[in-house]
């Protein structure tokens, strides 16, 4: 949690902060530069503006002064519709160089984030989420403009990461199934991502995938489909794939995961 501002520190940066170097006021209180200038801007207290020099290049520092929220002369400005459209629609299928994304990401972490310690009010989501249903919004229309191959591709990666780090529960035949296997005491993987997929078991000595399959739920239409595409791309892959129907692993666990061993 970010370190909080006592009221001496307050009174005490409203009376340093027009004549002190940033860099300087950050030493001292023993922050970064952009919670000073956060805390500035929450106290409505500036910097004073000497001008600008004719054919003086404005400095890093400067640069990003302007770009700062308690910057006062962009406070309040607002795009007109005609502008916002023109630059949303500048925007569509532009991507970042993976060194630009490093180098915001860099830049914004913790305290160096504007939005450090903040959240999003429950009125301005609820705003977003209507805002993002617009049938002119830049982002939908760019969604909307994609094939479901493109829309796949884009989506995978999280997919496949959300695979990796949040397995699934375990279903009552896969603990049926776990169990004879440790009697067994077969070597195995519970739940083993292997692509876009999760295998529910992996025997490494066979590079075998078991699957178990619960009675309703695999016997419908959509989920039938996806098992075939499933099996298809493990086979694909080198592995050999068994499926153990939950009658068949209810009726005799022990014979039906024997029978999928090859034993």
């Amino acid at each position: 949690m970010p370190r909080r501002w006592t009221k001496e520190e307050e009174q005490k940066l409203k009376e340093l902060y027009a004549s002190t170097d940033t860099s300087k006021l950050a030493q001292l209180f023993d922050r970064s530069v952009i919670s000073i200038k956060k805390k500035a801007y929450t106290l409505s207290i500036y910097k004073p503006n000497p001008g600008w020099p004719i054919g003086k290049k404005p400095t890093e520092e400067h640069r990003s002064k302007l770009g700062h929220p308690g910057n006062k002369y962009a406070l309040g400005h607002k795009h007109n519709n005609e502008t916002r459209k023109r630059m949303s629609d500048s925007h569509i299928g532009k991507t970042l160089s993976e060194e630009a994304k490093l180098k915001l990401s860099e830049k914004r972490k913790g305290e160096n984030n504007p939005f450090w310690g903040q959240s999003h009010t429950k009125e301005f989501k609820l705003w977003a989420s209507e805002n993002m249903k617009r049938e002119d919004h830049g982002a939908k229309k760019f969604w909307d403009s994609l094939t479901k191959k493109e829309k796949l591709k884009i989506c995978m990666p999280g997919i496949i990461a959300a695979n990796r780090t949040q397995p699934k529960a375990y279903t009552s035949i896969e603990i049926a199934v776990q169990e004879v296997l440790d009697i067994l005491n077969i070597e195995y993987e519970a739940q083993k991502p292997i692509g876009k997929y999760i295998a529910d078991f992996y025997i490494p000595a066979q590079n075998l995938i078991i699957e178990c399959d619960g009675d309703y739920w695999h016997s419908l239409p959509d989920v039938k489909k996806r098992d075939k595409q499933k099996d298809k791309y493990l086979r694909k892959q080198g592995y050999t794939v068994k499926r153990l129907p939950e009658k068949v692993i209810k009726n005799d666990k022990h014979t039906a995961v024997k029978q999928a061993l090859g034993s």
